[in-house]
């Protein structure tokens, strides 16, 4: 059973889980033929109790599916093997895509790499590939049979907009404003599975797409102009809906602001529109009144300003880490900052010794707080499971900030590792309340430390009161495979208390997390299913979770 192209650290982005009780474990030997496939479909079905394994081994010319069924308990019921041709394979399972309807090469729109602005118009192009075997340094990788989807470029175009307000300048100053400069993009084009030769893609609007026939293929582009007259520079933002089939504009906004801004962040969310933060700068004869002036800008998929909100900063230099947004459509804005030279613009302070962390919440187009905590602060309220000594509170340097998760009742957590040099080593987890004020900062001694980030999630329970705390620690890698296996603690979030964390796998004969199926949720995710192998990848272990307290 080897591991798949996935690769585990995706998790790190999608996962949500909780704790405590082991329910049932069991182990299992595989056949032949599963030990030499992969794991194609891992389901539970909820009228039976059953859960059902499907492994998928290609073997020359034939693809041998061998089917696992398991009771609730995870004692086998029965064990079954057969050989289908792709067509045969698509209309049994639903994790088989394969089908013989001509492709149509739908047109699309991308991005060529660069500081301005060029389109990239062409067509997808698609084939089918059975499995087959890449290497990635000392991984060995199954790629699963797929489709893969090609881009071929028809024609590129450097669009440039021409500025009323120097229309009486000299020719070349008038030729470089035109220029637009790329910040961020989005399309709502469908991820692709396997992709080459594609240049750079944007960000998804919204849900995923899963067919191009249900997709406009259009870009939204977010960037800017700017030019120099008498040592003050100037500059304007634009927000632009291009046409995939004709590349001509479909709608544009100009934004502009009385002094001069420079974007200090920038991101596509998930409705399709693009946010961004921006700061007073200091550049020549321009300067600032009030270096704490920020502004947070909003730009829907349609190219039509959202929301442009003034804020004070309370930090001139914030160097934001991401933008997370909640299941109420809220937007959080969070990162290091410095305060300590309040009297300095964004960009005159290079490598600072950050002193606080900032965050701000935007809800309904209003700023709901902006907030920050002194690294002081963060040490006073560090809180470790039982049984586990204190390590490092954050200050700020050296330390990888992570996700965020939203509670029911408004705190939010934010996580993140330590990095030393080319080692990550403990991990933080920063509870805030409703308001942002720090409650807590839980921490996570590391038992063996690594080049790679260890996967770590977090997620709210169903009693809507406490937070499961998920880390995968490493045992190293084989050839085919992370060894990886988990740990898990709760934390109660009106107390801001952690309990003790609690280890998911078998000792004894060492059992690691399948890399691309490490858990499944089951019964309105009130427990939860690991599932892995042992190191050759020869027996199958399972563990039912009951989470939450």
């Amino acid at each position: 059973m080897k591991i798949l192209l996935a690769i585990f650290i995706s998790i790190t982005f999608m996962l949500p889980l909780s704790a405590q009780t082991i329910e049932a474990e069991k182990t299992y030997s595989l056949s032949k033929d599963a030990k030499k496939g992969y794991l194609g479909s891992f389901k539970y079905d909820e009228a039976t109790r059953e859960y059902t394994l499907i492994f998928i081994h290609q073997k020359n010319s034939k693809t041998i599916y061998v089917t696992y069924k398991y009771d609730y308990d995870f004692n086998l019921i029965n064990e079954n093997s057969e050989t289908l041709n792709d067509d045969d394979a698509t209309v049994k399972y639903d994790f088989v895509n394969y089908n013989k309807d001509t492709w149509p090469n739908p047109t699309v729109v991308r991005i060529a790499q660069g500081l301005d602005l060029t389109l990239r118009q062409g067509k997808i192009y698609r084939h089918w590939e059975r499995a087959y075997v890449e290497y990635f340094g000392k991984m060995t990788l199954l790629i699963p049979a797929h489709y893969e989807y090609e881009f071929n470029e028809t024609q590129k175009v450097k669009p440039r907009l021409k500025v009323d307000e120097l229309s009486d300048m000299p020719k070349f100053i008038q030729k470089s404003a035109s220029r637009i400069q790329l910040i961020n993009y989005a399309t709502d084009e469908p991820s692709m599975e396997i992709a080459k030769n594609y240049g750079l893609k944007a960000s998804h609007w919204g849900e995923n797409k899963k067919t191009y026939a249900e997709a406009s293929g259009d870009l939204l582009v977010f960037g800017a102009q700017s030019w120099m007259l008498k040592n003050f520079t100037t500059a304007q933002y634009l927000a632009i809906k291009y046409d995939a089939k004709t590349l001509k504009e479909k709608h544009q906004s100009i934004i502009k602001f009385d002094k001069y801004y420079g974007v200090v962040f920038s991101k596509a969310l998930s409705d399709g529109s693009i946010a961004a933060v921006l700061a007073p700068m200091a550049t020549g004869k321009n300067k600032p009144i009030n270096v704490r002036d920020y502004y947070y800008l909003r730009i829907n998929k349609d190219a039509d300003v959202q929301e442009k909100i003034a804020f004070k900063s309370p930090s001139s230099k914030w160097e934001i880490n991401d933008f997370a947004e909640t299941e109420t459509g809220d937007v959080i804005v969070y990162g290091a900052a410095f305060k300590k030279k309040n009297d300095k613009a964004f960009n005159k302070l290079q490598n600072p010794k950050f002193d606080n962390f900032q965050i701000m919440r935007i809800s309904k187009g209003k700023i709901e707080y902006v907030t920050s905590t002194s690294f002081d602060e963060f040490k006073s309220k560090q809180r470790m499971p039982k049984g586990m000594k204190k390590i490092n509170s954050y200050e700020g340097k050296n330390f990888v900030v992570g996700n965020l998760v939203s509670a029911a009742n408004g705190d939010i957590f934010i996580s993140g590792q330590a990095k030393n040099e080319d080692k990550y080593e403990n991990i933080g987890l920063f509870h805030f309340d409703n308001q942002g004020k720090l409650k807590a900062q839980y921490g996570y001694k590391i038992i063996n430390k690594g080049t790679k980030i260890n996967p770590h999630v977090e997620f709210n329970n169903t009693d809507k009161k406490t937070l499961s705390w998920l880390i995968y620690e490493s045992d190293g890698q084989t050839e085919t495979k992370n060894l990886l296996y988990p740990r898990i603690a709760t934390i109660d979030i009106e107390s801001a208390t952690v309990s003790e964390f609690k280890q998911m796998y078998n000792k004894k004969n060492k059992f690691y997390i399948d890399n691309d199926k490490p858990i499944i949720f089951i019964e309105n995710r009130n427990k939860a299913i690991f599932f892995g192998a042992d190191k050759k990848d020869e027996n199958i272990w399972f563990s039912r979770v009951k989470l939450g307290k």
